[in-house]
Protein backbone atom coordinates (compact mmCIF):
# COMPACT_ATOMS: atom_id res chain seq x y z
CA UNK A 1 0.00 0.00 0.00
CA UNK A 2 1.31 3.40 -0.92
CA UNK A 3 2.31 5.72 1.89
CA UNK A 4 0.09 8.81 1.85
CA UNK A 5 1.82 10.77 4.57
CA UNK A 6 5.31 10.94 6.04
CA UNK A 7 6.29 12.98 9.08
CA UNK A 8 9.61 13.79 10.68
CA UNK A 9 9.44 13.03 14.38
CA UNK A 10 11.68 12.85 17.42
CA UNK A 11 11.96 10.16 20.10
CA UNK A 12 13.42 11.13 23.48
CA UNK A 13 14.35 9.52 26.76
CA UNK A 14 15.99 10.67 29.99
CA UNK A 15 17.40 8.76 32.92
CA UNK A 16 19.34 9.55 36.09
CA UNK A 17 22.62 7.74 36.62
CA UNK A 18 23.40 7.40 40.33
CA UNK A 19 26.52 6.34 42.17
CA UNK A 20 26.02 5.36 45.82
CA UNK A 21 29.04 4.92 48.06
CA UNK A 22 28.70 3.43 51.54
CA UNK A 23 31.62 4.01 53.88
CA UNK A 24 32.03 1.43 56.65
CA UNK A 25 33.62 1.70 60.07
CA UNK A 26 36.86 0.25 58.79
CA UNK A 27 39.00 2.97 57.25
CA UNK A 28 39.28 2.67 53.49
CA UNK A 29 36.42 0.17 53.19
CA UNK A 30 33.76 1.36 50.77
CA UNK A 31 30.91 -0.34 48.95
CA UNK A 32 29.94 1.25 45.61
CA UNK A 33 26.65 0.73 43.74
CA UNK A 34 25.62 2.04 40.33
CA UNK A 35 21.99 2.24 39.22
CA UNK A 36 19.78 4.36 36.99
CA UNK A 37 16.23 5.68 37.22
CA UNK A 38 14.15 6.52 34.18
CA UNK A 39 12.44 9.90 33.98
CA UNK A 40 9.40 10.94 31.99
CA UNK A 41 10.05 13.55 29.29
CA UNK A 42 7.42 16.14 28.40
CA UNK A 43 7.12 17.28 24.75
CA UNK A 44 8.82 20.64 25.31
CA UNK A 45 11.80 18.98 26.99
CA UNK A 46 11.99 16.60 24.04
CA UNK A 47 12.12 19.39 21.45
CA UNK A 48 14.63 21.33 23.57
CA UNK A 49 16.95 18.31 23.51
CA UNK A 50 17.27 18.84 19.74
CA UNK A 51 16.57 22.51 19.05
CA UNK A 52 18.50 23.90 22.01
CA UNK A 53 20.69 20.84 22.65
CA UNK A 54 19.61 21.10 26.28
CA UNK A 55 19.85 18.24 28.78
CA UNK A 56 18.97 19.55 32.24
CA UNK A 57 21.42 22.43 31.78
CA UNK A 58 24.11 20.39 30.02
CA UNK A 59 24.78 20.50 26.28
CA UNK A 60 23.89 17.53 24.09
CA UNK A 61 26.39 16.16 21.61
CA UNK A 62 25.19 15.94 18.00
CA UNK A 63 26.07 12.78 16.08
CA UNK A 64 24.18 12.61 12.80
CA UNK A 65 20.50 12.32 13.74
CA UNK A 66 21.22 11.69 17.42
CA UNK A 67 21.42 14.27 20.22
CA UNK A 68 22.76 12.94 23.50
CA UNK A 69 24.42 13.67 26.82
CA UNK A 70 25.61 10.46 28.46
CA UNK A 71 27.84 10.65 31.51
CA UNK A 72 28.64 8.70 34.67
CA UNK A 73 28.55 10.48 38.04
CA UNK A 74 31.85 11.14 39.78
CA UNK A 75 32.57 11.50 43.48
CA UNK A 76 34.40 10.06 46.47
CA UNK A 77 33.01 8.17 49.44
CA UNK A 78 33.07 9.36 53.04
CA UNK A 79 33.85 7.40 56.16
CA UNK A 80 30.81 6.11 58.09
CA UNK A 81 28.32 7.66 55.70
CA UNK A 82 26.30 6.98 52.56
CA UNK A 83 27.06 9.40 49.73
CA UNK A 84 25.20 9.63 46.42
CA UNK A 85 26.19 11.39 43.19
CA UNK A 86 23.75 11.72 40.28
CA UNK A 87 23.76 13.05 36.72
CA UNK A 88 20.94 13.39 34.19
CA UNK A 89 21.42 11.58 30.88
CA UNK A 90 19.52 12.39 27.68
CA UNK A 91 19.06 10.71 24.32
CA UNK A 92 17.02 12.04 21.38
CA UNK A 93 16.91 10.76 17.81
CA UNK A 94 15.18 11.83 14.59
CA UNK A 95 12.69 9.25 13.33
CA UNK A 96 10.19 8.95 10.50
CA UNK A 97 6.47 8.54 11.17
CA UNK A 98 3.99 7.33 8.55
CA UNK A 99 0.26 7.20 8.07
CA UNK A 100 -0.85 4.94 5.22
CA UNK A 101 -4.54 5.76 5.41
CA UNK A 102 -6.37 8.92 6.36
CA UNK A 103 -7.49 8.60 9.98
CA UNK A 104 -5.48 5.39 10.18
CA UNK A 105 -2.86 4.54 12.83
CA UNK A 106 0.46 6.33 12.99
CA UNK A 107 3.37 4.00 12.24
CA UNK A 108 6.66 4.45 14.07
CA UNK A 109 9.73 2.27 14.72
CA UNK A 110 7.83 1.14 17.85
CA UNK A 111 4.80 -0.14 15.93
CA UNK A 112 1.30 1.11 15.05
CA UNK A 113 -0.40 3.65 17.30
CA UNK A 114 -4.07 4.66 17.33
CA UNK A 115 -3.47 8.33 18.01
CA UNK A 116 -4.48 11.47 16.13
CA UNK A 117 -1.95 13.62 14.31
CA UNK A 118 -3.42 16.54 16.22
CA UNK A 119 -1.95 15.15 19.46
CA UNK A 120 1.63 15.82 18.30
CA UNK A 121 2.94 13.55 21.09
CA UNK A 122 2.93 9.94 22.19
CA UNK A 123 4.29 8.17 25.27
CA UNK A 124 5.59 4.61 24.88
CA UNK A 125 7.03 3.04 28.03
CA UNK A 126 9.77 5.50 29.00
CA UNK A 127 10.05 7.07 25.54
CA UNK A 128 8.39 10.25 24.34
CA UNK A 129 7.58 10.69 20.62
CA UNK A 130 6.82 14.16 19.28
CA UNK A 131 6.03 15.57 15.85
CA UNK A 132 4.39 18.57 14.20
CA UNK A 133 1.12 18.00 12.43
CA UNK A 134 1.33 18.64 8.65
CA UNK A 135 0.35 21.92 7.07
CA UNK A 136 -2.58 20.32 5.27
CA UNK A 137 -5.76 22.24 5.99
CA UNK A 138 -3.97 25.52 6.58
CA UNK A 139 -3.80 28.41 4.14
CA UNK A 140 -1.35 31.27 4.01
CA UNK A 141 -3.98 33.44 5.69
CA UNK A 142 -4.65 31.27 8.74
CA UNK A 143 -1.45 29.30 9.35
CA UNK A 144 -0.56 28.99 13.02
CA UNK A 145 3.18 28.77 13.74
CA UNK A 146 4.51 27.54 17.07
CA UNK A 147 7.35 29.50 18.63
CA UNK A 148 9.98 27.19 20.11
CA UNK A 149 12.18 29.84 21.68
CA UNK A 150 13.33 33.45 21.35
CA UNK A 151 17.01 34.19 21.03
CA UNK A 152 19.40 37.07 20.42
CA UNK A 153 22.78 36.60 18.77
CA UNK A 154 25.36 37.82 16.30
CA UNK A 155 24.30 37.73 12.67
CA UNK A 156 26.82 36.86 9.97
CA UNK A 157 27.02 35.57 6.42
CA UNK A 158 29.14 32.64 5.27
CA UNK A 159 30.20 32.60 1.62
CA UNK A 160 31.60 29.39 0.11
CA UNK A 161 33.18 28.95 -3.32
CA UNK A 162 31.69 25.70 -4.67
CA UNK A 163 33.37 25.61 -8.09
CA UNK A 164 36.84 27.02 -8.77
CA UNK A 165 36.33 27.07 -12.56
CA UNK A 166 32.98 28.83 -12.67
CA UNK A 167 33.51 30.74 -9.41
CA UNK A 168 30.03 29.74 -8.26
CA UNK A 169 29.37 30.96 -4.73
CA UNK A 170 26.80 29.81 -2.20
CA UNK A 171 25.81 31.68 0.91
CA UNK A 172 24.44 30.68 4.28
CA UNK A 173 23.17 32.94 7.03
CA UNK A 174 24.41 32.30 10.56
CA UNK A 175 22.94 33.37 13.88
CA UNK A 176 25.15 32.63 16.88
CA UNK A 177 23.74 32.89 20.40
CA UNK A 178 26.77 32.59 22.68
CA UNK A 179 24.71 32.70 25.86
CA UNK A 180 22.56 29.69 24.90
CA UNK A 181 25.41 28.12 22.89
CA UNK A 182 23.18 27.79 19.82
CA UNK A 183 24.24 28.16 16.21
CA UNK A 184 21.50 28.48 13.58
CA UNK A 185 22.31 28.24 9.87
CA UNK A 186 19.67 29.40 7.42
CA UNK A 187 19.05 30.22 3.76
CA UNK A 188 19.62 33.99 3.39
CA UNK A 189 16.76 34.23 0.89
CA UNK A 190 13.47 35.06 2.66
CA UNK A 191 10.63 32.52 2.51
CA UNK A 192 6.91 33.30 2.49
CA UNK A 193 5.10 31.13 5.08
CA UNK A 194 2.16 33.22 6.35
CA UNK A 195 0.64 36.57 5.52
CA UNK A 196 1.15 37.72 9.12
CA UNK A 197 4.83 36.68 9.27
CA UNK A 198 7.60 38.63 7.57
CA UNK A 199 11.35 38.08 7.45
CA UNK A 200 11.18 34.28 7.68
CA UNK A 201 14.22 32.24 6.59
CA UNK A 202 14.41 28.46 6.17
CA UNK A 203 16.63 26.81 8.80
CA UNK A 204 19.22 24.44 7.37
CA UNK A 205 18.84 20.79 8.34
CA UNK A 206 15.52 21.00 10.25
CA UNK A 207 12.32 20.31 8.26
CA UNK A 208 9.47 22.86 8.42
CA UNK A 209 11.47 25.19 10.66
CA UNK A 210 12.16 28.88 10.15
CA UNK A 211 13.96 31.68 11.91
CA UNK A 212 12.01 34.94 11.99
CA UNK A 213 13.67 38.30 12.60
CA UNK A 214 12.10 41.47 13.92
CA UNK A 215 13.88 43.49 11.23
CA UNK A 216 14.54 43.08 7.52
CA UNK A 217 17.97 41.48 7.78
CA UNK A 218 18.21 40.75 4.05
CA UNK A 219 19.40 44.28 3.38
CA UNK A 220 22.44 43.62 5.56
CA UNK A 221 23.59 40.77 3.28
CA UNK A 222 25.88 42.12 0.55
CA UNK A 223 25.38 40.82 -3.01
CA UNK A 224 27.49 37.88 -4.16
CA UNK A 225 30.71 39.25 -5.67
CA UNK A 226 31.54 38.27 -9.25
CA UNK A 227 35.28 38.51 -8.96
CA UNK A 228 37.39 35.66 -7.70
CA UNK A 229 37.80 35.57 -3.94
CA UNK A 230 41.20 35.39 -2.32
CA UNK A 231 40.08 32.61 0.01
CA UNK A 232 37.83 29.66 -0.78
CA UNK A 233 35.86 30.18 2.41
CA UNK A 234 35.37 33.33 4.39
CA UNK A 235 33.23 34.10 7.40
CA UNK A 236 32.53 37.73 8.06
CA UNK A 237 29.94 39.81 9.80
CA UNK A 238 27.40 41.46 7.55
CA UNK A 239 28.54 44.90 6.51
CA UNK A 240 26.36 47.45 8.22
CA UNK A 241 26.21 51.20 8.50
CA UNK A 242 25.75 53.15 11.71
CA UNK A 243 21.98 52.60 11.62
CA UNK A 244 22.03 48.87 10.99
CA UNK A 245 21.96 46.02 13.50
CA UNK A 246 24.83 43.69 14.31
CA UNK A 247 22.63 41.87 16.82
CA UNK A 248 19.26 40.54 15.67
CA UNK A 249 16.32 39.04 17.45
CA UNK A 250 14.98 35.85 15.95
CA UNK A 251 12.74 32.95 16.85
CA UNK A 252 12.24 29.54 15.26
CA UNK A 253 8.77 28.77 13.96
CA UNK A 254 8.14 25.13 13.00
CA UNK A 255 4.86 24.83 11.12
Amino acid sequence: MDTVLKLQGLVCSQWIETKRITGSFWIGSYDTEHFHTTKSVDPKECWDMKLQLNCAGNRNVVNGKTYSYIQKPNGQGKWMSITEYSVMNCLAQDIELRQENKDGPILSPFGAHNVSLEAEKLFINHNTLVWHKPNQGYSANNCKPKTQFISMGRLSLITVETDKKTLNLTRSGRLLDSEKQIEILFDPKPTFICTNINNAYKVTGIPDTYVVFGDNVERYFPPIPHKKQRFRRQTALSETDEHSLSLAWGHINPL
